[in-house]
């Protein structure tokens, strides 16, 4: 519920300092890992889908990755391993809704 504020609030330039910080980085790794690992299992034991559980540990390969490199690799990577788990996310509230 926070993101969207936090969010607005970087677009706005208010938290343009924090987000640049490579500490705020990872800061923002651990939870991300920590959710992603512990809801994994709970979502691959319910469906069994292959393509959620590549899609979620690329998505966590890259953005663990990144951290050991600078400049347009760490970016590429960050964000492809982003968009890895959100697509994962989206297949497993596809599925949770039963469509």
């Amino acid at each position: 519920m926070l993101t969207p504020v936090v969010l607005l609030l970087a677009g706005a330039g208010a938290l343009t300092n924090a987000f640049a910080s490579e500490t705020t980085h990872q800061l923002l790794l651990i939870p991300v890992m920590f959710l992603a690992l512990y809801s994994l299992p709970v979502a691959w034991y319910k469906s069994r889908n292959y393509r959620l559980l590549v899609l979620t540990l690329a998505g966590l390969a890259g953005l663990i990755s990144a951290r050991f490199f600078h400049g347009n690799l760490e970016v590429i990577l960050t964000t492809a391993g982003s968009l890895f788990l959100i697509a994962g996310h989206l297949i497993s509230f596809k599925q949770c809704r039963g469509d």
